[in-house]
């Protein structure tokens, strides 16, 4: 099994785990508690509502307050000059102040393949 498949089976079980309703979606309170959760995996980042609830509702497209796992699978740190060029192709991009992150949506394949 590769890495890929190993972070990919963690993060479900994280989703599963605050997913306490079983619904396949998690609510705004769900997901300041995932990302609470993982981030004190994370030396140094410190997440709060500053940060989650901006993130949440970007991803929430349809506004209806849930997020499914599919709809966020990998997270990466980008220059400018890639936000931009990733922004113009209406790809998710968060500026906050960790950095500018990619957000992809698609996972198990090679990025250029994106």
């Amino acid at each position: 099994m590769d890495n890929n498949s190993r972070e990919l089976k963690f993060l479900q079980q994280v989703f599963k785990k605050y997913d306490t309703y079983q619904t396949g979606y998690l609510n705004s309170v769900q997901f300041a508690k995932l990302i609470t959760s993982l981030s004190k995996q994370v030396s140094g980042l410190v997440v709060d509502n500053i940060i989650c609830e901006p993130v949440f509702a970007y991803y929430d497209k349809d506004n209806n307050n849930r997020l499914s796992f599919q709809e966020i699978y990998e997270w990466w740190l980008i220059s400018n000059w890639l936000a931009e060029r990733l922004k113009k192709l209406g790809e998710p991009v968060l500026d906050n102040n960790f950095g500018i992150w990619w957000g992809r949506c698609c996972t198990g394949q090679a990025i250029y393949m994106d």
